[in-house]
């Protein structure tokens, strides 16, 4: 998994995973938490059937990873451009689960207007496999599965 913890640990693998520097990455995030907290504090309707919350927010099921590793998860999506089944790989998360995740952080990154949201382009093929993003970031060495088996 791509976490911050592991990212302090080795800071110049961060501008090869999410495309900026890891001071840069923390200023951005001082930023973004106090966008996020600020958008997820007034929305009125759930996100999946868009009917009237009958909840607090955060009343729901927690998220796997904090919100600095969603955010982390999001910058590499943007930066490697993965099919959600290869990013769910890296994180140990379903598909639908993983493909929440960065739809949540792309809405707050969409209002900041300290950061300039660029989608990849539609022509720009996906990579599809675990090998294709390893061969696309080289400064990746060794990936362990779940299952402890590793990829080489």
């Amino acid at each position: 998994m791509i976490t911050y913890e592991k990212i302090i640990k080795k800071p110049q693998i961060a501008n090869s995973l999410i495309g900026m520097s890891l001071a840069e990455f923390e200023k951005l995030y001082a930023e973004f938490e106090l966008a996020h907290i600020s958008r997820v504090s007034t929305l009125q309707y759930t996100r999946r059937h868009k009917v009237k919350r009958q909840r607090a927010i955060g009343s729901g099921r927690k998220h796997k990873y904090p919100l600095r590793d969603r955010l982390l998860m999001t910058l590499f999506w943007l930066r490697a451009y993965t099919t959600y089944e290869v990013l769910g790989f890296f994180y140990d998360l379903d598909k639908s689960t993983v493909e929440d995740n960065p739809n949540d952080v792309l809405d707050t990154l969409a209002r900041m207007t300290t950061f300039n949201l660029e989608y990849p382009q539609a022509d720009v093929p996906k990579l599809r496999s675990v090998q294709e993003v390893m061969n696309t970031l080289p400064e990746v060495h060794l990936l362990v599965d779940a299952k402890g088996k590793h990829i080489k």
